[in-house]
């Protein structure tokens, strides 16, 4: 008879939680980078094959990275961001933010701690950014020389193509062969709920694969696949700064079975399960829409919060003014040196970064 000791009465124990919670953390990672795309215009006339062509040789040899590392702080610094804003519930309602000036939440070590580690990992992009346009790595000799200088450049593109072909082999023979252990499904359910992603384009060509992962089409001029590719890059460098674990909304509750195909494991897409049967799961990253004592949504398994059901909606409204003027007491420093005002300038930071063009 099989030990039923892990599970407590039919629920799993904390640790099998916390453990697959690590399994999450550990699955995130930031989007690809290319640090130094060329565009290549010939003639003025971007819409030339001449043009594509030039562009597409400059850049064959331009292998994406990763340009920051995991940092589990990351869904914590989240959580904390949801609990300083202000919310618009159902029919408009303000709810107030769980941290202001009468509730407040210090701003910590850890949080001074996460920003240091925040301005280290883009410090660090920035030399590799400096360092893959420092040469002209088209050139053999100077191919040669680099790799003996800076092996660290080829060993950081070695390690991304090999992860993708080992995850592109796995999740291929999974769909073959159909899963043999329970680390199989957990890497179908993390690629399946879009919490592991698999490369769009192909890997050995990494103007074509950042391409397909920008949108890139076709019939893309030179001007065009420019302005994807530059606002593909802004996007990931900010989603791969901060970059919290994704939360289960509806496209991310897991694919139902394909009524198509029986034996397709990656499920139909047309028509999306929503978590548990019955029971729709959070619309938004919002925790404290979803979990907190003033939610306003039904959290995972349809269970109403308890002021949806026993507070009449006038004292939502009577509300209003009282959430934004403690927004605006917190945010102005009010209360001195708290978390919301950290929260604002730090995310003020990370915009101004962003939307500076991530490209030459």
């Amino acid at each position: 008879m099989a030990n039923n000791n892990q599970f407590g009465g039919g629920a799993p124990t904390e640790r099998q939680v916390e453990e697959f919670g690590a399994q999450i953390e550990k699955s995130k990672q930031s989007p690809y980078l290319m640090l130094n795309p060329d565009f290549i215009t010939i003639d003025n006339n971007p819409n030339s094959l001449q043009s594509r062509l030039a562009t597409k040789a400059a850049n064959s040899s331009k292998f994406p990275i990763r340009g920051f590392p995991s940092d589990p702080y990351d869904s914590l610094w989240s959580m904390k961001d949801d609990l300083a804003s202000v919310h618009i519930g159902p029919n408009g309602t303000v709810i107030p933010s769980m941290i202001s000036d009468k509730r407040p939440l210090p701003f910590t070590e850890q949080d001074i701690a996460y920003l240091k580690r925040k301005r280290d990992a883009e410090e660090n992009l920035s030399y590799l950014a400096w360092q893959a346009n420092k040469f002209d790595l088209s050139d053999p000799a100077t191919r040669n020389y680099f790799a003996n200088v800076c092996p660290s450049y080829f060993d950081q593109r070695d390690s991304l193509i090999d992860q993708q072909i080992d995850l592109a082999a796995r999740y291929a023979k999974l769909r073959l062969r159909g899963a043999k252990t329970e680390d199989d499904l957990k890497l179908e359910y993390f690629i399946e709920t879009d919490r592991i992603s698999l490369p769009k384009g192909p890997i050995w060509d990494p103007y074509a694969w950042i391409g397909m992962e920008a949108g890139v089409v076709p019939a893309d001029n030179v001007e065009r696949q420019r302005e994807k590719i530059l606002d593909y890059n802004k996007q990931a460098y900010r989603k791969g700064l901060f970059n919290p674990t994704k939360v289960q909304i509806p496209q991310t509750g897991g694919n139902i079975q394909n009524p198509y195909n029986q034996g397709d494991i990656s499920g139909y897409p047309g028509t999306q399960n929503t978590g548990i049967i019955g029971a729709p799961v959070s619309q938004t990253k919002d925790y404290a829409l979803s979990y907190g004592p003033m939610g306003n949504n039904r959290t995972l398994f349809g269970a109403r919060d308890y002021i949806n059901t026993h507070v009449q909606p006038a004292r939502h409204n009577a509300n209003v003014n009282a959430a934004r003027i403690g927004l605006v007491n917190s945010r102005a420093g009010r209360t001195g040196i708290g978390f919301p005002e950290a929260l604002q300038a730090a995310g003020n930071y990370v915009r101004f970064q962003a939307n500076n063009e991530y490209g030459p």
